[in-house]
């Protein structure tokens, strides 16, 4: 009778983790969607111009991936709207003399992707990216370095979850 009741336990523990791992539910773009706009996005942070390289990172993701054609809004089925919200810098470790010897980039971004036929938002997600980076020594990075990777990945994640999968 205990084992079964530590076998049940283990395995209901086991179903729950597994559960916990998913990152919410899977965007489906629908197959009638063949176009999209990209307008430049906004930036709620102090940090000038990260908004026009996110977008046009995004952009880049979006002519690589190739699936979807992007032009202007009047002619476009969906229209991906964003902005930058925030942008934070953590020191993550100190040497001897108290100097950062690491630190971590945080970069997040609100985005939706509005039907233009109805109206409708068909995604709403933030999406939030970081690196971690040494300002000095053998690994030696710098910030501009490490926001390019973080917005690189941003952009990436973006358009792998848009034209992951589409729905028939």
């Amino acid at each position: 009778m205990k084992l079964k009741y530590i076998l049940s336990v283990l395995l209901l523990s086991i179903l729950i983790a597994m559960v916990g791992c998913d990152y919410g539910p899977v965007f489906i773009l629908p197959e009638t969607i063949k176009k999209i706009s990209i307008p430049s996005m906004q930036n709620k942070t102090v940090y000038y111009g990260i908004e026009e390289k996110l977008t046009n990172l995004v952009i880049e993701e979006f002519l690589q991936d190739g699936k979807l054609k992007i032009t202007d809004r009047a002619e476009a089925d969906v229209c991906l709207e964003g902005e930058i919200v925030n942008y934070v810098l953590r020191p993550l470790s100190f040497d001897k003399e108290n100097k950062v010897e690491e630190y971590e980039l945080e970069i997040q971004a609100f985005l939706v992707l509005k039907d233009l036929a109805t109206s409708q938002n068909l995604m709403e997600n933030t999406f939030r990216q970081f690196t971690r980076y040494f300002p000095q020594g053998v690994e030696e990075q710098r910030e501009e370095e490490a926001r390019e990777i973080v917005l690189k990945y941003l952009a990436s994640d973006v358009v792998r979850k848009i034209v992951g999968r589409r729905k028939k």
